[in-house]
């Protein structure tokens, strides 16, 4: 499923050791355990839907309006 999830409303974030995921300023809680687990986001108009591998986590409402920025575009899944 990784390949459909390219283009301009995807983007990829790491989870943070206390199981946050910040999208556009806007930090939404997944949980500790999934600290450290690759999160990909897709940004759906007011929504904000994340996936860890083929699993749909969370849907948030999208509270920023600001530009979403791909931290790590160049880089794939497999490294580090």
């Amino acid at each position: 499923m990784r390949g459909e999830r390219a283009g301009v409303d995807w983007v990829s974030r790491r989870v943070t050791t206390n199981g946050v995921v910040c999208v556009s300023w806007q930090q939404v809680s997944l949980g500790r355990h999934y600290a450290g687990s690759r999160c990909d986001v897709h940004v759906d108009g007011e929504l904000l839907r994340f996936y860890i591998g083929d699993i749909l986590v969370k849907t948030a409402a999208r509270t920023s309006a600001g530009e979403v920025r791909n931290k790590r575009a160049l880089r794939t899944s497999a490294e580090p």
